[in-house]
């Protein structure tokens, strides 16, 4: 008898839930389709595949209209530069590759650091002030988290472009983007975004890894 009540609740927690998950898709069907592409360009990008750039703009696509609704402006700002990074990151890998002069995999030079530290800085600073006045004055809702989501899309940006270059610290950086990402998507009720980047954590450690060995 007991066991027979602990099964059926069982059963029904299983009912209720399935039901939940169903239901947020509904409500939440780019955001899905978008975490979906978005994996998919994780594993390429641990492959090496100059396929990722094609996904990643159709993820970027889908992600910008999620973050415009979820008032993450910076955020929403930031796929448009992916969209233009990936045109620019398949033409590179694809032409150097039809060139006969694939482009390796290498370490960050010295003066890389320095440039794009300051690059980083003075994107923060800049994506902060737009983010803490221009919602204002077209009468949008306040940015959400602005001077994390400044300091996230800054370092994203720098990101982005070491990987069109085949940094391998590149990694690194995204290892700290998406772990700070899962708790700021989370405390929006973004459940599949903040479980994508979750993914991306992982990803991004594996990622190193595998690129390490290079």
């Amino acid at each position: 008898m007991e066991l027979q009540l602990i099964l059926g609740s069982w059963s029904q927690i299983v009912h209720e839930t399935t039901f939940d998950i169903l239901g947020y898709i509904k409500l939440h069907w780019i955001e899905f389709i978008a975490t979906i592409f978005s994996l998919l360009y994780l594993y390429l990008e641990i492959k090496e595949k100059k396929s990722l750039w094609l996904v990643g703009i159709l993820s970027s696509g889908l992600f910008s209209v999620v973050f415009f609704n979820s008032s993450f402006y910076a955020d929403f700002g930031l796929n448009f530069y992916y969209v233009i990074i990936s045109i620019y990151g398949w033409y590179n890998w694809r032409g150097k590759a039809m060139a006969e002069q694939e482009l390796r995999i290498r370490n960050i030079t010295a003066t890389e650091i320095i440039t794009l530290t300051l690059i980083t800085i003075g994107s923060y600073l800049v994506l902060l002030a737009i983010l803490l006045y221009v919602p204002n004055y077209f009468d949008l809702a306040s940015s959400a988290f602005p001077y994390v989501d400044a300091l996230l899309v800054a370092a994203s940006l720098t990101a982005t472009w070491m990987l069109s270059q085949k940094i391998v610290e590149h990694w690194y950086v995204w290892i700290v983007v998406n772990f700070i990402s899962i708790g700021m998507f989370g405390l929006k009720d973004l459940y599949f975004t903040s479980t994508l980047y979750a993914v991306y954590f992982v990803g991004s450690i594996i990622g190193l890894s595998t690129w390490l060995k290079h």
